[in-house]
């Protein structure tokens, strides 16, 4: 399982949670542990988590997609991913400069290659229709489905032996053929369905073309899973000033 496990609601994971930009990333929290010393990654996002953090809280909910009211995923990128490291260790508090290292490594294989997209599924609700879903989830490969103009492909379960987790992690490989014919010919925006096939029923939602631009961008970036340090994560989720 990932470390920041079934507790963070919609939002996604521990630093963040359900209530928005509270919770886990209390603004006020000072930190002065050995990790937060003697870390450098840790000292530049400490400097300057106060400022970055309401923009990550949007940036992800852009890349929400609901699929009725009990299930809600987050299209990962390099940036989210970023953001659960920095947050994991800031919740994780006095913790050692290994721990938070290790922590790093862990995530680092969640970080979204070329011609992939990472989605974290969160499911919500009455706890009989979480443990089923949970288990269509695991059970059934190929049951959450993208479905692009020119084709399609099945969303893989990252550990489908967590029958009864209330957050999955799910990796698409998109076929190579429909991504550029998507992206050539003008049908960029068009038709980009994402549906789940339950125990509640066909559930599916239509993705917005603002979010079809980003994942086309996200599989086709150059990604490595050499995390950078924060200057990357403050120039990606610029401040209002700079990106008006």
């Amino acid at each position: 399982s990932y470390p920041w496990g079934a507790g963070g609601g919609v939002g996604g994971g521990v630093a963040f949670g359900a209530s928005g930009a509270g919770g886990a990333h209390d603004l006020s929290l000072k930190r002065s542990p050995s990790l937060w010393k003697h870390t450098e990654w840790a000292r530049q996002y400490a400097s300057v988590r106060r400022q970055v953090v309401p923009r990550l809280v949007e940036h992800r909910r852009a890349r929400r997609v609901e699929l009725g009211p009990n299930v809600t995923l987050l299209f990962e990128n390099r940036t989210t991913i970023l953001a659960q490291i920095y947050e994991q260790a800031w919740a994780a508090g006095d913790i050692s400069v290994d721990a938070g290292e290790r922590m790093r490594t862990e995530l680092r294989s969640l970080v979204p290659q070329p011609g992939e997209l990472l989605t974290t599924v969160f499911l919500q609700g009455e706890t009989d229709k979480v443990l089923s879903l949970s288990h269509d989830l695991t059970a059934y490969p190929g049951a959450l489905r993208l479905h692009l103009p020119t084709g399609s492909c099945a969303g893989i379960n990252l550990d489908p032996t967590d029958t009864k987790a209330a957050v999955h992690f799910l990796r698409f490989r998109l076929p190579q053929g429909p991504r550029l014919v998507t992206k050539n010919s003008g049908a960029r925006t068009r038709s980009w369905t994402l549906e789940l096939d339950s125990s509640l029923g066909l559930l599916a939602q239509t993705i917005s073309d603002a979010l079809c631009n980003d994942l086309l961008n996200d599989a086709d970036a150059p990604t490595s899973r050499t995390l950078p340090e924060l200057v990357d994560l403050t120039q990606v989720i610029p401040s209002e000033t700079t990106s008006s």
